[in-house]
């Protein structure tokens, strides 16, 4: 089994997960993307969704079906940077919104997702098709690498922080699980997180345990397109639950009601979300504020 027969199964297992998933999720685009007016979510779920288009440029250009290498190379590049972008800001919003909207968080994160993007951008200036990487940039892809790799390691780890402490809340009030905790922590984005970054890390051991070798390019055709479905995915989720919720309260309540007086009568951990997604928030809330906030309610309804 040659190096290039594995290049070839990476590449079109990595197209046959991408367009399996669109056929999947595609009723859920039409009914939470399209159906919706414009915002800053939709931008950040369109690059994540159809940037991958580089994974079939890409496949093009080593099959020779295009010519002028370097030229499509470049555009693939290009098409992967709107993609990791997209996939940082969505990840940077939603650790944001988890941890109470907390300033220190989003600059801290947004610095290091600029940074990621403007190495990435030098990475892009370099890279050729084919032929020996310079020296520099094969420091920029190292140094990507790594910075990726612990910004998703930190997302991950106040994601995690933050919805192990909710839980903590819920259950040392007396709150009772009524529906399953794994898909309280769907809905909460956790296993996007770590779905994505348990793969980054992966791919980042590989290049470096092997630097020059095939192992090390292994994973890199599944890496990011990964990241960007899962983020996707993470951006229908969040709109699903938000309509799934207003049309639960508006049944409940009527026209008139506040969502956040009638979120007693949903399930546990779920009726926390009824208050954060109906209001204009794109990228949810804090669940550990939601979770105290409807238990508060809860007794003062006692």
């Amino acid at each position: 089994m040659t190096a290039t027969f594995v290049q070839f199964c990476m590449q079109y297992s990595s197209l046959a997960l991408l367009y399996y998933d669109y056929v999947l999720t595609f009723p859920a685009e039409v009914k939470h993307i399209w159906s919706r007016r414009i915002t800053f979510s939709t931008f950040l779920y369109i690059c994540c969704r159809y940037a991958l288009l580089a994974n079939l440029l890409y496949l093009f250009e080593i099959s020779n079906v295009i010519n002028h290498c370097d030229g499509w190379y470049t555009v693939i590049e290009y098409l992967s940077i709107a993609g990791r972008a997209a996939v940082l800001a969505i990840f940077t919003a939603r650790t944001w919104a988890t941890c109470g909207k907390n300033k220190i968080i989003l600059f801290g994160l947004g610095a290091l997702a600029v940074l990621c993007i403007a190495i990435d951008f030098w990475h892009v200036s370099g890279a050729v098709c084919s032929g020996s990487t310079p020296s520099d940039i094969q420091l920029a892809n190292k140094l990507l690498s790594i910075l990726v790799c612990a910004f998703e390691c930190i997302g991950t780890a106040l994601n995690v922080y933050r919805c192990l402490k909710a839980m903590r809340v819920q259950r040392r009030r007396g709150g009772r699980f009524d529906d399953s905790i794994m898909y309280f922590m769907l809905r909460e984005g956790l296993i996007y997180f770590c779905g994505v970054f348990v793969f980054t890390f992966t791919a980042v051991v590989l290049n470096f345990e092997e630097p020059s070798g095939f192992m090390s390019r292994l994973l890199n055709a599944l890496t990011l397109p990964i990241s960007g479905l899962l983020s996707a995915r993470l951006i229908l989720n969040l709109r699903e639950w938000s309509d799934r919720t207003s049309v639960h309260v508006s049944h409940r309540a009527g026209p008139s009601a506040n969502p956040r007086q009638f979120s007693s009568t949903m399930p546990s951990f779920h009726a926390a979300t009824v208050g954060r997604l109906t209001s204009s928030d794109e990228f949810g809330g804090d669940p550990l504020d939601d979770v105290r906030h409807d238990l508060d309610i809860n007794e003062e309804e006692r």
